[in-house]
């Protein structure tokens, strides 16, 4: 069976290492690798193929206006898993190995082992329920949405219709990522097809220091169920992002391997 086309979206100008790294690292397992933008990139790694994201999505313009880069992707993704068998990554994924759909179509894993689900990696057939429910959502949104806690819905009270979206990312910023999807897979029975962390989030957040450390590292964390790691690029220091990894590290070693250019940071 064909690997799955694996998929993301960058809103910015360039490519840093880190994405450069994730990318290549899906290709090297033998997967196509898509890179949706609005605009000029620099940076794309060599193999990976360049997309207009329009023609998945294209924000309205309150969103271009008053919603951030994370709204725009979590929205896009939705569409791209909706109409396209593509599976969404985020730019901060690093293949372990091929990555794969469950038997029912299905690329989705828990960050907190059956409670908090990650849509890092979204994978989902056409006609998945969850996915139809919150598109449904976004493109009516009618109602206060129902996975925001009470404090935060009434914050939306009185909200003309076509800026409520916008709103929900000023309200809360993640709001259309994780806990709707969470929320929407229980509410459609399609939570059953989500796997263990282990799939692509076996290190979690607080830990992905763990990652650049050369000193055992990744040991006890991966199991054969890790396709792939989440670097948690948002969570990380800064001295990871401007020096260069240790080369015996989980990253370093990734990182020579694939051949990432490496010489603009800084040597620690």
């Amino acid at each position: 069976m064909a690997l799955p086309i694996v998929s993301s979206l960058w809103v910015g100008p360039d490519l840093s290492w880190i994405e450069q790294l994730s990318l290549a690292s899906f290709l090297h397992h033998g997967h196509r690798v898509k890179l949706y933008s609005y605009g000029e990139i620099n940076g794309v790694p060599d193999g990976v193929e360049r997309v207009d994201a329009a023609s998945v999505y294209e924000p309205t313009d309150d969103i271009r206006q008053n919603a951030g880069p994370s709204m725009t992707a979590d929205l896009f993704r939705l569409h791209l898993v909706h109409d396209t068998d593509e599976v969404w990554i985020d730019t901060d994924m690093v293949a372990v190995k091929a990555l794969t759909k469950n038997e029912n179509g299905f690329a989705i894993a828990y960050e907190r082992q059956g409670k908090a689900i990650c849509n890092a990696v979204l994978g989902a057939p056409r006609h998945s329920a969850a996915v139809q429910y919150l598109l449904d959502y976004c493109n009516d949104p009618h109602d206060q949405p129902g996975w925001l806690r009470p404090r935060l819905r009434n914050q939306l009270s009185g909200v003309p219709k076509e800026q409520l979206i916008s709103t929900l990312f000023k309200v809360k910023r993640a709001s259309l990522g994780p806990m709707a999807l969470a929320y929407a897979l229980r509410e459609t029975g399609e939570v059953s097809e989500v796997r263990p962390r282990q799939a692509y989030f076996s290190v979690p957040w607080q830990f992905a220091d763990v990652l650049f450390n050369p000193y055992g590292g990744t040991e006890g964390w991966m199991s054969e169920e890790t396709e792939a790691v989440h670097l948690w690029s948002s969570a990380l220091s800064s001295f990871h992002k401007t020096n260069r990894p240790h080369p015996e590290s989980f990253v370093g070693a990734l990182q020579q391997k694939l051949g990432i250019d490496v010489s603009h940071l800084k040597i620690p």
